[in-house]
This record gives structure tokens, sequence and C-alpha cells, in this order.
């Protein structure tokens, strides 16, 4: 059976990239033996439970982030250089069949020859080519919507999505008047927060709905700005901040409409989630994962990114026409069955494998 090790900076973190890890490690178990090394463990436990067979090792302990400069220049350089040294004495000693790059925390500073190394990239396509893009055998992209670019930044680049280890049954169709959005609430506001209040205060104001909440779920250091910016709106009577929490699907089931506002997205789980649940989004479309995700009219809205004279309205439809939440949740959990399932996605992933190597 063959080896493959995931690498990545904290396993236990809360976000969408470390879900994707996790969900990757469970299924790829049942064919390859599975490693996961995280650089960093700043939780207890992985958000996503892994199943007995992954082997799991934790480079270092306690968060990579930290608020003192010194020490996050550390983390940044020092730290981070004697981590991937260390990972790489490992796989030259213990050579795994592939390994798999979640993110940039690892430097590949040396490879040894017959070992495939493959990096999974979550964002949008840089502006310039990266020298470490060289080091890897093959770059995987979430979404073909720069694809063009890619193609000239590296010789094999392969697009393969991310998917859900299940899609729920359908749920019942009278549920609460709450809109969604999940995520880091990071000090740049990568997940657009703060606009999304923007969106929701001049709906309110426009056309009152004290019925219908907003609820924010996750974690970060913004969490205190964005408290403090729903009291100088005057929200606090229809939106409510929760922290992120190992049982998110519960979030999703409990909620009639997913917005998201975010500045930059590679291929959001969250837009996945909130499908499989029947959910209808409204989102911005932005560089890139909404538009492979959701068909505009369809099963949401897609908005020109910043458009808030367009959000608002098309947020508000979905509020007002309990038929119309209906249909697009539909739509958007049959899409979820249609192409983003496990199996589906699964077997694009082994053929990149045996391709890179034979034997698999």
């Amino acid at each position: 059976m063959k080896t493959v090790w995931i690498l990545l900076r904290d396993l236990t973190e809360t976000g969408g990239g470390e879900r994707v890890c996790a969900n990757l490690a469970n299924a790829w178990c049942d064919r390859f033996n599975v490693r996961v090394w995280s650089f960093h463990k700043g939780n207890a436990e992985p958000m996503v439970p892994l199943r007995p067979e992954v082997g799991v090792t934790y480079l270092s302990k306690g968060f990579q982030r930290a608020g003192n400069p010194l020490r996050k220049a550390w983390n940044k350089s020092l730290l981070r250089l004697a981590l991937s040294l260390k990972m790489c004495r490992s796989i030259r000693r213990h050579r795994p069949d592939i390994v798999f790059c979640n993110d940039g925390t690892f430097m590949p500073l040396f490879k040894p020859s017959g070992i495939k190394y493959v990096r999974l990239w979550h964002l949008r396509c840089p502006p310039r080519k990266k020298k470490v893009f060289g080091r890897y055998d093959t770059m995987v992209v979430l979404s073909g919507d720069q694809l063009s670019r890619w193609e000239q930044y590296h010789p094999a680049v392969r697009v393969i999505p991310n998917f859900l280890p299940s899609v729920p049954e359908p749920l019942p169709e009278n549920r609460p008047p709450v809109v969604l959005s999940v995520g880091r609430m990071e000090k740049s506001d990568e997940k657009g927060f703060m606009r999304l209040l923007d969106i929701w205060a001049e709906l309110q104001s426009l056309h009152p709905h004290p019925e219908w909440k907003l609820r924010l779920v996750g974690d970060g250091v913004l969490r205190t700005q964005i408290c403090d910016r729903i009291r100088h709106l005057c929200l606090e009577e229809t939106v409510e901040v929760r922290p992120f929490t190992a049982q998110i699907m519960d979030e999703y089931r409990a909620a009639s409409i997913y917005a998201m506002a975010s500045y930059r997205e590679g291929f959001p789980m969250v837009l996945l989630e909130a499908a499989s649940c029947g959910l209808p989004a409204v989102a911005y479309d932005i560089h890139s994962g909404p538009g492979d995700i959701i068909v505009d009219g369809g099963s949401g809205f897609l908005i020109p990114d910043g458009q808030k004279n367009l959000f608002v309205p098309q947020l508000l439809s979905l509020m007002d026409d309990a038929v119309l939440r209906q249909r697009m949740g539909r739509a958007a959990q049959q899409r979820m069955r249609d192409f983003f399932t496990q199996e589906k996605v699964l077997r694009q992933w082994t053929d990149l494998f045996s391709e890179l190597s034979p034997e698999i």
C-alpha cells in the first residue's frame, strides 16, 4: 500500500482548509497509508475527527499566530525554517510516495528523488510566479477560473474542487428566519464581515425585518471590532455572533439563507456546506469559488464585487419569498450531489496519484 503524507500549518484550526485536509485524510485512508503532519497545534483536537487509521504528528505545540511582534517574526521565519528542515529529513528517511502540501507553511528545502510533491492552492492565483512552484510535481487548484494564468506558472496544473463527505437528506421547509455567515474573523477582514454588517444595516433601515436575524459564526482577533460595529450600527436586536463549533453543520440546519461578503476566497467550504443543507446563497462574485458553486438565479445569487446596491435587494427577495428559498435550496442541494460528492472528487485525486506514481 502506497503512503501519502499531508502537510499543513495547524490541523486544529477552524478554517475550511483544515476541514478539507481532514476530509481527504479520512477518505484516502481506505486506499493509502495516510499520515498528517501538522506544524502547530493551537487547539486540543481537530474540528473534524480523524479515523483511527490516520496517523497524526504535531511538530510543535501552541498557536502559530502570536500577538507579540517578536514571537510572530520567530514563528514565520526561524521556527518555520527549523520545522521545515525537520520535515525534509523525515521525508528523506521514511520516503513516502506522495507529499501533499495543503499550504505554504512547509518550505521544500530539498526534495529526494522518486518522491512526488503535490501543492494544493486554496486562494486565487498570485500576481507573479513564485520560485517555490518549481519544487512541486503538480499544482492543484480548486477552480478553473484562472487556469490560463496558472498554466503560465507551472507545466502541470490540475483542477480538483473540494468535496463534501456526505449530503444530508432534504431538510424541513419551515426553517428559522436566519441569514448565516461563517468564517475566520481575521484582522484583514478577508471574509468581509464588516461590509456584510453594512449591507444588513441598510436592509434593516430601508426594509425593516425585525423577525429576521443575521448570525455570524467564527472566531479571531476581529471579533471585538465586529461586536463594536454591531453596536455602532444599532443592530444588537437583529445580529448575533457565535463562536465556531465542531458541530458546524447544526448552524447551517438552523438557518434559511447563506450570505457571503468575502473579499478573497479559493473554493469556500462554507458555500458547499451551506448548499448541502439546502441553503440558497447570496455572495459577491469574487475570484474564485462562488461562481463555481452558485448557479446565479438558480441556486442563489452572484453579486458583482462591492455592489451593495445589488446585494441588498437580492438578499431581501429571498427573505420575502419562502417558495423562492425552497426552490433555490433544493437546486443548491442537487448541485452538490451532481458535482461535489466524495465519490466524484476522489476519482480525480486517484487519477492524479496514479499518474504521479503508476503503482498506486
